[in-house]
């Protein structure tokens, strides 16, 4: 696709925020407006940084834009922590970790766009019991990624590799 001007970006801005405003997913923009996944988020975050900064300019709600601020907070926690999944010289752990972390990004911002900036904070995690049920669960996450069996099995430590879990 050739240069865009300013105004077709205005043009297709004002689109993607009036569908965001009838409740359509990222997904069925993206589909009806027949672009890219990265040139509609960035049309998004283009969007979000231009409100962020109206909000900052004519301070007229706080809440709202302390709310902007924390929706951006999410999406670049998220982001990043993509960013560490992506990486190839990622540990398997630390791909889990970042996982369970940009999860909870996504789940903070569906709960702050849905409710708005007056939430409850989401349920902790519970924390593992025992050393064996952390590595299933790493196991499971890992396969759920796609990573290759023998990657899984290098970072479990050999003793538990025979034991079974109970459920």
């Amino acid at each position: 696709m050739g240069a865009v001007t300013k105004q077709q970006t205005k043009i297709i801005r004002d689109q993607i925020s009036k569908k965001l405003q009838l409740g359509k997913t990222h997904q069925q923009i993206i589909d009806e407006l027949g672009m890219d996944d990265s040139t509609f988020y960035r049309h998004l975050k283009k969007l979000r940084d231009l409100e962020t900064n109206m909000w900052a300019k004519i301070e007229i709600d706080n809440t709202k834009y302390r709310a902007l601020m924390l929706l951006k907070s999410f999406e670049d926690t998220a982001r990043v922590c993509t960013n560490i999944i992506n990486a190839e010289r990622t540990s398997n752990k630390d791909r889990i970790e970042a996982c369970k972390t940009r999860d909870m990004a996504h789940a903070h911002i569906l709960r702050l766009v849905e409710q708005g900036p007056m939430f409850q904070h989401l349920p902790e995690v519970k924390i593992i019991e025992t050393r064996l049920q952390q590595d299933k669960i790493i196991e499971l996450q890992a396969k759920s990624l796609g990573l290759p069996d023998e990657l899984i099995k290098e970072d479990k430590p050999a003793e538990n590799q025979n034991e079974e879990v109970v459920e």
